[in-house]
């Protein structure tokens, strides 16, 4: 199993765990990953949290392995309690995207997260 395919595993269960895990995990992705793209699903209610996430997400990203890792770990606990608070959730996946660029074509890491409401995940487990 390559290394995606086995952070993608971990991160089917990422709405089950604690903000502390589930930050811990998101870290750990955010640093394989060059470019993130997070939509708000069905939830619009809340893009305040929404630009919050993303802010802590992108400094996981740009964090270096360490203290900065730890620190941008801590934001994105304080953001996701507050996302869970609010009766949102997080679902995230890694993938490769394209880029044509000007020294031609690139693979590049992509983390996507879907933020959402807790009640309309659960119609859409429901209903597969």
């Amino acid at each position: 199993m390559n290394e995606k395919a086995a952070l993608n595993d971990e991160l089917r269960s990422l709405h089950l765990l604690a903000p502390v895990s589930q930050a811990a995990l998101l870290v750990k992705v955010a640093q394989e990953a060059r470019v993130l793209h997070l939509s708000l699903g069905d939830s619009r209610r809340e893009p305040m949290v929404a630009r919050d996430l993303e802010s802590a997400l992108e400094g996981a990203m740009d964090a270096a392995p360490g203290a900065e890792a730890d620190d941008a770990a801590g934001h994105l606990v304080d953001v996701l309690r507050r996302t869970r608070a609010l009766g949102l959730q997080i679902r995230a996946e890694i993938s490769d995207v394209e880029i044509d660029g000007a020294l031609g074509l690139a693979r590049l890491p992509l983390l996507s997260a879907v933020l959402s409401d807790v009640q309309s995940h659960a119609r859409v487990a429901q209903a597969a």
